[in-house]
């Protein structure tokens, strides 16, 4: 038996507690965004009405990220589109070495050693084990999880996103050579904008 399996699921933030009735009736935006955006909205989602999606982090409070998805899956839950929200398994040396690795796709110098790969790797597969099956859809938020396309490869139909929001475009060169065959795995890779894409590797 694996340690994954020994310890359940990834953690689920239930978004749902926060939100008012309003926050999941997209009628309730018109006011903000317009009659266009709105019609655009619903008629983007029909295609994906009934598709379910797994996304992955490692904070659910604190970060952009978490922001960014705390707005976003009540969009999602409004067009009908099923949305879950799980965090990575990680403990305080973990993401000590993830925020190194955070800052160094900024540029960032790091003294990336083998027992941090290794921790970090070793992390990446617990989490992979703990990660429920039942998605079409993942999208795996910055560096903290992105090995777990490598170690999740049960799911051939399920397509994976890699969703990079911070400024990558001049990375730390070491960090990112490690960190790039596991991005490679991914159907694709989104970042915030093409400018943030690393001219290298």
């Amino acid at each position: 038996m694996t340690r994954g399996s020994m310890m359940g699921s990834l953690p689920k933030v239930a978004v749902g507690r926060h939100l008012s009735s309003e926050s999941v009736n997209l009628e309730n935006y018109h006011s903000s965004v317009g009659d266009t955006l709105i019609d655009e909205i619903r008629e983007l989602s029909r295609d994906f009405k009934g598709l379910r999606i797994c996304n992955v982090n490692a904070t659910a409070a604190g970060g952009g990220v978490a922001e960014l998805l705390s707005r976003i899956i009540p969009i999602h839950l409004a067009v009908g589109i099923s949305t879950d929200w799980r965090l990575i398994y990680g403990d305080k040396d973990f993401f000590t070495i993830t925020k190194g690795f955070h800052n160094a796709l900024q540029g960032g110098e790091l003294d990336l050693t083998a027992d941090a790969k290794q921790a970090y790797l070793d992390h990446n597969r617990t989490s992979a084990e703990m990660l429920r099956e039942d998605n079409d859809l993942f999208v795996v938020h910055d560096p903290q999880p992105a090995a777990l396309r490598h170690f999740k490869k049960s799911l051939p139909r399920s397509k994976w996103i890699w969703r990079c929001h911070i400024d990558s475009s001049e990375p730390n060169q070491e960090v990112w050579e490690f960190l790039h065959p596991y991005i490679q795995e991914y159907d694709a890779a989104v970042f915030t904008m093409k400018a943030f894409q690393p001219t290298r590797g």
